[in-house]
């Protein structure tokens, strides 16, 4: 696959997934996607639902662990914030008051648009679904189209849509739909940097200004990453987890001696030397 300014090596992607499927699965680090539930949510529930579909919507730039168990606490302090039907009587005019409440319990960066995103939610389970996401899943027949019914919802874009709809995946709460495999996965700038380091996006640099990059470029790469899996018969949604596990378990802490595909990495240097000895 060519572009303007960089072509995509898919020997290189079928390789690292391999790769990291192999090591990650010895490693017993294999799980899936989920998000811990309250105690007293019934699975399957509309409640359940809810909760995974607010959940998700702020799940970004925030430490995941950390963002979860102040999103358990909201739930167990205040259970009307998962309620559409209440935030939609109660702050269709005070977004600023919403925003304050999301601020004081899940410590979002923005909170006026998280409050909106929140609202835009509610509204759109209300309105179109009987405040029911089960509804929105009834109303897809494929993972795509589902995508396009999430990502109409403002605040669920690429990475927070496709993580939603991986939970759902992974957990088998996609009903009757055909789900044989995942055909994409969230793209965020951390797996577009973890993707150049390899060597499996050539023709930019790191420090590319984003006006060189097309904006199509998660999506190109998540077509990468899921053919190269279907090749190697790995499924897409463990490669999505392997990179995640990649990205934050190794590159972040600069494990560099740890990494199965350090071979591979542009940034692999002497530092290894100088890890392996800490």
């Amino acid at each position: 696959m060519v572009n303007l300014f960089y072509e995509y090596d898919i020997d290189r992607a079928r390789e690292t997934a391999r790769a990291l499927h192999s090591y990650f699965r010895d490693a017993q680090t294999v799980r899936k996607a989920t998000i811990e539930l309250p105690e007293d949510i019934e699975y399957e529930s509309r409640d359940h639902y809810l909760y995974v579909f607010y959940g998700c919507l702020l799940d970004y730039g925030v430490r995941s662990y950390h963002y979860h168990q102040r999103l358990r606490l909201a739930y167990s302090e205040f259970r009307e914030l998962f309620n559409p039907d209440y935030i939609l009587e109660n702050f269709e005019n005070d977004i600023e008051g919403l925003s304050r409440i999301l601020s004081r319990y899940l410590r979002v960066r923005f909170p006026t648009e998280a409050a909106k995103r929140w609202f835009s939610l509610s509204e759109v389970l209300c309105r179109k679904y009987d405040c029911d996401p089960r509804n929105l899943i009834k109303e897809a027949t494929t993972l795509y189209e589902l995508r396009n019914l999430v990502t109409e919802i403002r605040g669920f874009g690429q990475k927070t849509g496709g993580l939603l709809i991986r939970i759902l995946y992974e957990n088998g709460l996609l009903g009757n739909m055909n789900n044989d495999c995942m055909p994409f996965i969230p793209i965020d700038r951390h797996d577009v940097k973890v993707s150049m380091r390899l060597g499996i996006i050539r023709g930019l640099e790191e420090d590319s200004s984003s006006d060189r990059v097309s904006n199509r470029l998660p999506a190109e790469l998540s077509k990468i990453w899921v053919e190269a899996s279907v090749l190697e018969s790995i499924d897409p949604a463990e490669t999505d987890r392997n990179l995640w596990l990649l990205g934050s378990g190794l590159c972040a802490s600069n494990k560099c001696y740890l990494c199965p595909v350090k071979g591979l990495c542009s940034q692999n240097s002497s530092r290894d030397d100088t890890n392996e000895a800490d």
